[in-house]
């Protein structure tokens, strides 16, 4: 089994503009594309816009279809709906919030240099945040530590901050923050840098570490694998079988797509649920593995004991529409209640599903 895996593939196309990168902070204080640094978002035209959008999002969302299609299938439901080519002029800007260094022109320059040849390297890019120098304008902004920035979904991804790394303690919006190292205490993945995860015994001292390769030793409490690996009876990383048998007390791997190890057959089977089944923690496999609903659904809570549930088992109900009132002690942990598209990562926010973006959180001031 590798590490956190829910919500690594719940934010894969969102995250893709705004995760961390294996990059130091010095490498990103050069001078970013010329039309960054004095042109404000609302200068670019819809043309360009989409134009990167779409390239980049070609470049992505197929590279997804071939290695990670489950989850393209669960998450947006086709590939043309991850493309999104004719989203709204709105979404579009989402690329380029306040603070943010990205132009247009940036987004197509890292589109051009992900080449994605293998998976392993699509899982590199788009689960572990490993990113080539090119995308530094699409993953690192202007504003620094301390400034208010807007996050997807609760985590820490942000394009707006200089460092990176926006801290939105469990809400939408948060503040700048240091870029992560490893060795640093976390509470989250999301608080570790590229090729890492948050792990160790306790809460208390759970820090940063690095995932491990093929033969390295793992123990899936202090030292994980990296997410298309599996940790093996023996406590060593190995690449899963091919024929996608398994073994119960090992479970399968989380990429392509989180999948459970079938008790009966011993094959891995897709962790995913249609409209009305049964989805969330469920006792068929062991393990932490969440069982997904198809794209457009989400996995309602059927005991409404709240944060205190004993158990994270529901159905499958339709996601919730911008503007509906939300609660999140309703439905199963990482499970985003509220609709989305490719560009919009609309959240439960303040009791409300609204889209996480900029404006939320850092008001419409212009670029520093």
């Amino acid at each position: 089994m590798g590490f956190a895996p829910v919500c690594r593939i719940a934010a894969l196309v969102i995250a893709a503009a705004g995760c961390s990168s294996s990059s130091s902070p010095a490498s990103h204080g050069g001078t970013p594309d010329a039309s960054a640094a004095d042109a404000p978002t609302t200068s670019f035209t819809e043309s360009a816009m989409r134009a990167a959008s779409v390239a980049y999002l070609t470049k992505f969302c197929t590279a997804m279809q071939r290695c990670n299609l489950p989850s393209l299938q669960v998450t947006y439901g086709s590939l043309g709906a991850c493309i999104d080519a004719d989203a709204g002029v709105a979404d579009l800007a989402s690329w380029f919030p306040y603070g943010s260094r990205l132009t247009p022109t940036g987004l197509q320059k890292c589109a051009d240099a992900l080449t994605f040849d293998t998976c392993e390297d699509f899982f590199r890019y788009s689960l572990e945040a490993v990113i080539p120098p090119e995308c530094d304008d699409a993953n690192y902004g202007r504003l620094p530590t301390g400034a208010p920035c807007a996050t997807f979904w609760g985590g820490t991804l942000s394009n707006q901050c200089e460092s990176g790394h926006c801290d939105g303690a469990g809400g939408a919006c948060g503040q700048c923050a240091p870029e992560p190292h490893l060795g640093d205490h976390c509470n989250s993945y999301t608080d570790c840098p590229a090729s890492s995860t948050c792990a160790g015994p306790t809460a208390a001292t759970a820090t940063c570490v690095a995932l491990a390769d093929v033969g390295a030793t793992c123990d899936e409490v202090t030292t994980y694998c990296h997410s298309w690996l599996v940790c093996g009876a023996d406590h060593t990383c190995a690449v899963p079988p091919a024929d996608g048998s398994c073994d119960p007390t090992v479970g399968c791997d989380y990429a392509p797509f989180p999948r459970n190890c079938d008790l009966t057959t011993l094959h891995c089977t897709d962790a995913v649920a249609q409209p009305g089944e049964a989805c969330g923690y469920l006792a068929h496999s062991p393990g932490d593995l969440v069982t997904y609903c198809v794209a457009g659904y989400t996995c309602a809570l059927d005991d409404d004991a709240g944060p205190d549930a004993s158990t994270y088992v529901g159905h499958c109900v339709p996601m919730l529409a911008e503007g509906q009132s939300c609660d999140l002690w309703q439905y199963v942990p990482f499970q985003n209640p509220c609709s989305f598209t490719s560009l919009r990562g609309d959240g439960c926010n303040n009791g409300k599903c609204q889209y996480f973006g900029a404006p939320v959180c850092s008001g419409a001031a212009p670029p520093p």
